[in-house]
């Protein structure tokens, strides 16, 4: 077995298992080879301070071959040799992944950051129940691509107040892009927002609820925002099974949830920060 850099010249070879938005995003690309066959893809997007890990994936053929071994090994002996401080990635465990869970714990050197960021809770676009929206009123609430840069500035603050976080321009960008993010403004202060961005794999198209805040945690506030979310969803005509997933960072969120669904929603387990540090 081998590991290569992908590039323009093998791509063709591994297309099929890398989920196209992803190679836009990724500067590090290697390939697993096994007898002429691709096996394994490992894509990261790789900085001066810091490597994200953006998609593994090994053939169910050659699991537990030592393939997700040696695209792993590749590619932190490269950050090593870069001197890159951190690599990290978020991941969604459940009992679905816990193998993958245990080669992470046992070979890769990444540990759990953060345990438990909430729980990652997903429904069908088909499972809102638009009733509960109507006769909403939505003062003030127009969609992020329209913020202005002290807004703009304020989502910022707000999110590494409320949640820990530093937003790159990176994650603006992609959820301005969607045109399904929205924020609610009065006397030129960021009161609310909802955040959301498209996520490709390579079966489907899912959509996340990145953030959704609110400065009195309202669940009125928050169903504002939803409505306009549901409103722009039908003009980008998405199917009704299109995956919607939201991190319920407290219990209101979860009753938000709750409510827009009419409890159709499932919880597919809890999102959870792994890094490896230098």
């Amino acid at each position: 077995m081998n590991i290569t850099k992908i590039t323009e010249e093998n791509i063709a070879y591994f297309k099929a298992v890398i989920p196209e938005p992803l190679l836009a995003r990724s500067n590090f690309k290697i390939g697993a080879i096994d007898n002429g066959t691709a096996c394994g893809v490992l894509l990261a997007d790789v900085a001066e301070n810091e490597a994200e890990l953006l998609w593994l994936f090994v053939d169910e053929n050659h699991r537990r071959k030592g393939c997700g071994d040696l695209l792993m090994s590749t590619f932190t002996d490269s950050v090593d040799k870069l001197k890159t401080p951190i690599s990290f990635f978020s991941l969604i465990e459940s009992d679905d992944n816990m193998d993958f869970i245990s080669f992470l714990d046992n070979k890769t050197g990444f540990v759990r950051e953060l345990d438990n960021k909430g729980d990652v809770l997903s429904f069908r676009l088909h499972d809102i129940d638009e009733a509960q929206l109507k006769g909403t009123q939505k003062p003030g609430i127009r969609p992020l691509s329209s913020a202005l840069s002290r807004e703009e500035k304020q989502i910022h603050k707000l999110i590494k107040q409320t949640f820990g976080v530093a937003v790159s321009d990176e994650d603006m960008n992609n959820w301005k892009s969607s045109d399904l993010s929205f924020i609610k403004v009065k006397d030129n202060t960021v009161e609310a927002f909802i955040l959301l961005r498209f996520e490709y794999s390579l079966h489907y198209e899912k959509i996340n609820v990145d953030y959704i805040y609110d400065t009195d945690n309202n669940i009125k506030s928050f169903m504002d925002l939803a409505d306009s979310v549901v409103k722009q969803l039908k003009e980008e005509q998405l199917g009704p099974n299109t995956k919607i997933s939201a991190v319920a960072l407290n219990d209101v969120i979860t009753g938000f949830v709750a409510k827009i669904t009419d409890g159709k929603f499932t919880k597919d387990g809890k999102l959870t920060v792994w890094t490896r540090r230098k």
